[in-house]
């Protein structure tokens, strides 16, 4: 997993580990950072970011969830992009393997896992962090892992209804955290 100024996505993509590794394909510093997916299975919660996002289809068909916005949901196919602004909540589930790409801020900053109970809709748990001083990819498997073990957690207050645990089987953040720290100890931050 190399960055650089330029990179061929389909070799950046074979970096990829599983779905929604998010992984970082420029220099360490560039703002905005280019980050890149290839997703099999849907994301296990909502995103909310403190920074606007961008996603680009690469190749593939993906459904974007938007709750509470005009858009509620919409489909990207390859070439067409989606802007996600600062707050709002998204998940991504891929209709078919895809590629993505997403543009980040960097430094990072606060955002939090969420996941709403399929019966109501009601916020069932959320976790936030803060991406400026851990790795996202740490962090979100840290959230799901806590979703996953307490019950408690996956209950919704509202209507009573227990989630599901979320599938991890091809999440990969754990290892995907541990080969960026050593890309970045290998790779001092460059001045631009």
């Amino acid at each position: 997993m190399e960055r650089r100024k330029a990179t061929n996505i389909f070799a950046a993509v074979s970096g990829c580990l599983g779905s929604h590794d998010d992984l970082p394909i420029m220099p360490a510093g560039s703002d905005p950072m280019t980050c890149v997916s290839r997703n099999r299975v849907p994301q296990p919660f909502f995103l909310i970011s403190v920074h606007d996002q961008v996603l680009v289809m690469f190749a593939g068909t993906s459904r974007i969830e938007l709750p509470g916005s005009d858009l509620g949901h919409t489909e990207l196919k390859p070439g067409q992009m989606l802007y996600i602004p600062a707050g709002q909540p998204s998940r991504i589930v891929p209709l078919t393997e895809s590629i993505q790409l997403k543009w980040r801020g960097e430094p990072g900053g606060w955002e939090a896992a969420v996941w709403y109970c399929a019966r109501c809709n009601h916020e069932v748990f959320a976790k936030e962090f803060n991406t400026a001083v851990q790795l996202p990819q740490e962090a979100y498997w840290q959230a799901c892992r806590e979703f996953n073990a307490d019950a408690k957690a996956r209950t919704c207050s509202n209507c009573g209804a227990v989630s599901d645990a979320v599938d991890l089987s091809d999440i990969r953040w754990a290892e995907v955290a541990r080969e960026i720290c050593k890309q970045e100890a290998a790779d001092p931050v460059s001045e631009s």
